[in-house]
């Protein structure tokens, strides 16, 4: 009885330790599991695959050269996941992680036909999201995202009418926005375990957003979040854009995301400034919601009531989309000398000099000199 209670300690220890993406913890512990019991030899290997190819993803980029490297390396990869997709017969959840993981090897080795395969495969449209680990959740995001990025990378179908091609194209941004809001849901539960676990002193919600937090979505998923509204906004449905900016900036505020919401506000202020004038400018309350892909997804919480501020003219918008922009790249600043954050404070000050442009821009029209020398 004892040993079984060990064992299961352990599991939900190793499940805990992948939704925080530690991975050397994740596989030491499976690899006690698999001390205790043969039966575990699967999940070994399983995690040894993950370990690597998250660790490798993370640093991967996506020239050439960078390319060749990725097939060569996570062949290794490719072979763990394989063995554990065939051991998981009795285990379907774990089955579903490994053919997952296994589509976003193929992707990170720029396999696009195989990636689409191995979904298509398992199934990804009608994959449920409801009571999934938070692991589990990350996965699926991702997959959806890497879905989209596929049909992108890879050529449309020949002899396609406009009308395929225009379906084609909604299909891309459904899979990015179904991407973003799993992916924020992920946050937001990752974020609640934190909090539940260590409560504030006034017992109210609190967060503090890093993009270097090891529990951050990644650039997969950060691409996806930012793909849906400036997509809408390339095929000319600037109004969709602009509304699905919108979304992604009322969704709740959660841990690893300052980062990307400084981004999505700096880019919403200058679409409005560049593409919206005084006359065609359409308040949040009025924007279009956008369309589902599917019934089997989540709503990420989102900022609602009479009380939250909603502006009615664009100046008014963008001067508060930038201020929030300006006080998020403050907190982002890195102050540090050393050489090896100088590549993280060049990329914070480029971030904070084109805030501080656009605010230049709305603050001069607005003739708030005093304002902007401060």
């Amino acid at each position: 009885m004892a040993a079984k209670t060990k064992v299961a300690r352990l599991e939900s220890e190793l499940e805990r330790a992948r939704g925080e993406a530690n991975w050397s913890k994740a596989f030491e512990l499976a690899t006690q599991l698999s001390n205790r019991s043969p039966g575990f030899e699967t999940l070994t290997k399983f995690l040894m695959g993950e370990k690597q190819l998250e660790e490798y993803s993370a640093v991967s980029k996506t020239d050439d050269q960078s390319i060749a490297k990725a097939k060569e390396d996570l062949s290794e990869v490719e072979n763990h996941l394989k063995e554990a997709i065939k051991g998981f017969h009795l285990r379907p959840e774990l089955k579903k992680e490994a053919q997952l993981l296994l589509a976003k090897a193929y992707f990170v080795m720029a396999e696009y036909k195989k990636t689409l395969d191995c979904l298509g495969d398992l199934g990804l449209d009608t994959l449920s999201v409801q009571n999934v680990s938070t692991r589990m959740l990350k996965i699926i995001a991702e997959a959806f995202a890497i879905k989209g990025m596929c049909l992108e990378k890879l050529p449309p179908p020949t002899a396609t009418t406009p009308l395929k091609q225009q379906e084609h194209n909604e299909r891309i941004v459904g899979y990015y926005e179904k991407a973003g809001d799993l992916a924020i849901v992920h946050l937001q539960e990752m974020d609640k375990g934190l909090t539940q676990a260590v409560p504030s002193s006034s017992g109210s919600y609190s967060g503090s957003w890093s993009s270097t937090s090891q529990n951050g979505i990644g650039t997969i998923l950060e691409t996806a979040l930012q793909k849906s509204p400036i997509l809408y906004i390339s095929q000319g449905k600037l109004n969709r854009g602009i509304g699905a900016f919108r979304e992604l900036l009322t969704a709740v505020e959660s841990r690893s995301t300052q980062s990307m919401r400084m981004t999505l506000a700096r880019q919403l202020a200058e679409v409005l400034l560049r593409g919206v004038c005084d006359k065609t400018y359409m308040p949040p309350e009025n924007v279009t919601g956008r369309k589902k892909l599917g019934e089997n997804t989540l709503e990420p919480r989102r900022y609602v009531g009479s009380s939250r501020f909603r502006p009615q003219q664009r100046d008014e918008e963008c001067l508060l989309l930038l201020i929030i922009a300006e006080s998020l790249a403050s907190k982002a600043a890195v102050l540090e000398r050393s050489p090896e954050v100088q590549e993280t404070k060049e990329h914070s000050f480029h971030n904070a000099c084109a805030v501080y442009d656009l605010l230049t821009i709305v603050l001069v029209k607005k003739m708030q000199y005093l304002q902007l020398s401060q």
